[in-house]
């Protein structure tokens, strides 16, 4: 086709199955072909790029070629600056290596700071390979009780989250440290869970689908009644993802017919523009897609969120800004900031409270064309926060219902949204054991303030 985007994507894609099947030379090749056509930076995307340094960095890696592998990987971290996920596997391959050349200090170091990426995420991400590696560096030191414990805490994890394939990874590297060691009680009990405690989960899963079925046969008025709402939140669903997807779908569309149709006559220039397009289009699919799974995730273990840790305000709010700026139609330029308390360390559910005031200003930057404030003040056992805007405000008749899931309020339709924002904030301040009030006039704007409790 001679378009060099294509040809990048079509190598890193040809990369993947020869890494699987072991073909590291093949996949090394295909990856060093596609960094150099991006190399002069005319066909360059910063995510494609990053994503074709690491998987370099992982097959040199995989080879036992340390310093290669090294070099990949430090060339991919400053790319990687908002991009935690890539952040957080550049410094895991090179915990990786220095594991490997005897260095463990260094090593846990970058464990660290892998952890730290994968744990900035919203949800935080769970790396099992970081937690298989944390467990190598604590057996090579030779605090095997340690060791062990992580495996189990994380064998537990990936339980809770139904992640079966890993749970089974996690056995298969206990029962071989129990082997090495000699423990004839740690194997019996790795074989027990192999043999019979994960068929009883996966039964338990499969009888709890048979009940759920069962209520849907079982057909009586209540049932009944709770099938028709449930239709009504599907219809929601389906509804707001057709509204939602409509338009950069068109975009994308004509762009590349546009391309496909007068391509002779389109400059270098003409070409990335509307390339370009079309990325931002796939990119705010992709965000709004991720407040959907965002959502779904805190339904499945909002223990993710719940996590308690000391930070400032200050701290608080540089990342609540810092995350804003991932949707592409919010500028976190137009928030005032007014913190009032001296600085201090405050303890609570940090990725929690992130959360909310990330979907809260999202909603009052959308819907207001002036600056919107949010104030913050931490007391002895509160804090206490609002976000005020000056804009199109909420009916009365809908300030109630807005909490629910993709229900949104009847004057918002000329603004793009999925009416997930305000259900996972009423789910968090729940957990956290706040409260939300919410003061509006049509026109006028509106006020949202929290009461959150603090833990220490």
């Amino acid at each position: 086709l001679d378009d060099p985007l294509i040809m990048v994507t079509a190598l890193i894609d040809q990369a993947a199955p020869k890494t699987v099947t072991k073909d590291y030379c093949g996949a090394a090749e295909a990856l060093e072909r596609a960094l150099a056509l991006m190399s002069d930076g005319e066909f360059r995307n910063a995510r494609v790029h990053t994503a074709a340094l690491i998987n370099l960095a992982l097959v040199y890696d995989a080879q036992d070629m340390h310093e290669q592998a090294l070099e990949y990987a430090r060339q991919a971290l400053p790319e990687a600056n908002d991009l935690p996920l890539f952040a957080s596997d550049a410094h895991l391959v090179m915990a990786s290596v220095y594991r490997k050349r005897g260095d463990l200090v260094t090593a846990q170091s970058h464990v660290d700071m892998s952890r730290a990426h994968a744990a900035s995420t919203m949800p935080p991400s769970i790396n099992y390979n970081i937690e298989v590696l944390r467990f190598e560096l604590m057996q090579a030191e030779g605090n095997m009780e340690g060791a062990l414990k992580i495996l189990e805490v994380t064998y537990e994890r990936a339980i809770k989250t139904e992640q079966l394939s890993q749970a089974v990874r996690i056995l298969d590297i206990l029962r071989a440290t129990h082997e090495q060691s000699g423990d004839k009680d740690g194997i019996l009990s790795v074989y027990k869970r192999l043999s019979q405690d994960l068929p009883a989960y996966q039964q338990q899963m499969q009888t709890l689908r048979m009940q759920v079925l069962q209520m849907i046969f079982d057909r009586g008025r209540t049932t009944l009644e709770s099938e028709l709402t449930l239709n009504k939140q599907i219809n929601r669903v389906l509804t707001r993802l057709s509204h939602e997807f409509r338009t950069p779908l068109t975009i994308i569309r004509n762009t590349s017919a546009l391309i496909d149709m007068y391509e002779d006559q389109l400059t270098i220039e003409q070409r990335r523009s509307r390339l370009h397009k079309i990325d931002e289009q796939v990119d705010w699919m992709t965000t709004m897609l991720d407040d959907f799974q965002q959502l779904l995730a805190v339904e499945q273990d909002i223990s993710l969120l719940m996590e308690i840790g000391a930070f400032t305000l200050d701290d608080l709010v540089k990342d609540v800004l810092k995350h804003m700026d991932r949707y592409k139609e919010v500028n976190s330029d137009r928030v005032r900031t007014v913190i009032e308390a001296e600085p201090r360390t405050v303890h609570g559910a940090y990725y929690a409270l992130q959360t909310v005031l990330v979907q809260l200003l999202n909603n009052a930057v959308k819907f207001s064309q002036d600056k919107v404030t949010l104030k913050l003040h931490a007391g002895d056992e509160f804090l206490n926060i609002q976000v005020i805007d000056k804009g199109i405000g909420i009916p009365q008749t809908d300030q109630q219902a807005i909490f629910q899931p993709l229900i949104r309020g009847s004057n918002f339709d000329e603004v793009s949204g999925n009416g997930l924002g305000l259900a996972l904030v009423k789910k968090l301040l729940r957990q956290m054991h706040g409260t939300i009030r919410i003061h509006s006039n049509e026109g006028t704007g509106t006020t949202v303030s929290l009461k959150v409790p603090l833990t220490g």
